[in-house]
């Protein structure tokens, strides 16, 4: 069992953003702010067409083979264009990803839209030195602080630790 634990989350899309994060169990632990907990932090976005950015996608998971995987949920909304290719893009990204993680036999864990952003609004992410210049990569950051959240909640947290193999304290 490695010291640090990891999180990879993805926020997918026509540009899909990501965001990795380190920590170990007596930081998660501790009663820091989600930030604090970090030892590292990374976050980009994919680039080239969609499966230019799937393949690196994929890449990036196979680099973090041993991380929890935290995936935004994609749902349509009211005023969304309905024709556009790329709305469903996110639908494709997570089917993807959550397919290659089944064959990996590994969990993937969503999370609703609104919920990492209105957490973690752009004011937090640039006050605790987490901010880029990319949106989605903002946006997958704000999961990933949230997902560390979860993982500190008593039932939630100790499910998904079980999942992971992850000590539970």
């Amino acid at each position: 069992m490695p010291d640090d634990l990891c999180v990879v989350a993805i926020d997918g899309g026509a540009t899909s953003g990501w965001a990795v994060g380190t920590f170990t169990v007596a930081d998660l632990d501790s009663p820091k702010d989600e930030y604090k907990v970090l030892k590292h932090w990374a976050a980009g976005v994919c680039g080239g067409d969609e499966h230019e950015m799937l393949d690196e996608l994929v890449g990036l998971l196979e680099v973090w083979d041993d991380a929890a995987v935290v995936v935004e949920r994609f749902h349509l909304r009211p005023g969304m264009p309905t024709m556009d290719d790329e709305l469903l893009s996110p639908v494709r990204v997570n089917a993807v990803v959550d397919h290659y993680l089944w064959d990996e036999d590994r969990p993937v864990y969503f999370q609703n839209p609104g919920d990492a952003m209105s957490t973690f609004p752009d004011e937090l992410l640039e006050k605790w030195q987490l901010w880029s210049p990319s949106v989605d990569a903002r946006i997958a950051t704000a999961h990933l602080l949230l997902f560390v959240r979860r993982l500190r909640l008593p039932k939630v947290g100790k499910v998904i630790r079980d999942q992971m193999g992850w000590p539970q304290s």
